[in-house]
């Protein structure tokens, strides 16, 4: 049961780490097929999308500067916002959070938001995550 449990955990922080990032440049087109086989993998894993989860939005910035605007901005839309500079390189990033269904063309279309407004300050959108927990290894846990 445990050895389940961690399995569980371990998928879903892979999804979230890697799955869960839909770089989105200036000029690339937007695809929501990355976003999609997230959603699925966590609805598999037990995760109930229809609930609200704290759904973190990244926004890659070019300086500290630009960065504190495009938090204001997020702040504005009422997002809780945080800006930290990247371990490596010149980079920011500002993540915007919000409470909300998991739920596709929600997750989409913020994103398509984000894209156009950082957009003005040199960003752009630079993927989503959740942190969850599966209700599978609730329920697991539970019967055991």
């Amino acid at each position: 049961m445990i050895k389940t449990i961690r399995f569980i955990y371990a998928v879903c922080i892979i999804t979230l780490l890697v799955g869960c990032q839909s770089i989105v440049s200036e000029d690339s087109y937007f695809n929501d097929s990355a976003d999609r086989q997230n959603l699925e993998s966590l609805e598999r894993s037990g995760v109930d999308l229809a609930q609200k989860h704290n759904v973190d939005f990244q926004i890659a910035i070019r300086d500290e500067i630009s960065g504190k605007k495009v938090k204001q901005m997020m702040m504005d839309k009422n997002f809780t916002c945080s800006l930290e500079k990247d371990f490596e390189g010149n980079q920011w990033t500002c993540t915007c959070s919000q409470e909300m269904p998991l739920e596709l063309n929600a997750i989409v279309e913020i994103q398509k938001m984000i894209n156009k407004e950082a957009k003005k300050y040199g960003g752009y959108s630079d993927g989503w995550g959740v942190m969850v927990k599966p209700a599978i290894a609730t329920k697991n846990k539970e019967v055991n």
